[in-house]
């Protein structure tokens, strides 16, 4: 839920990959970064480059943005249901 939230507020997300439905959420340098889940350099390096970059920040947030109005908005979530 807390992904969802961030996205909805155009908060990009960095995350372990845990073979969840994570990676459906945060997709690698379009909705976040992800780090392998033991990887604590990973983790390091990708914090470094968000808080470095402000264009991949601000291009991170964009499309993070668009992926909740397009697929987990509640709107979305409804027509998903009525219309199959």
């Amino acid at each position: 839920m807390v992904i969802v939230e961030a996205f909805q507020r155009g908060i990009p997300v960095i995350a372990a990959d845990i073979n969840s439905g994570v990676t459906y959420l945060v997709q690698q340098e379009k909705t976040g970064l992800i780090f392998d889940i033991l990887d604590s350099q990973g983790l390091i390096g990708c914090l470094e480059r968000i808080s470095q970059d402000p264009q991949l920040y601000k291009s991170l947030s964009r499309q993070s943005r668009e992926f909740f109005d397009q697929n987990l908005s509640f709107d979305q979530f409804k027509s998903k249901l009525v219309h199959g």
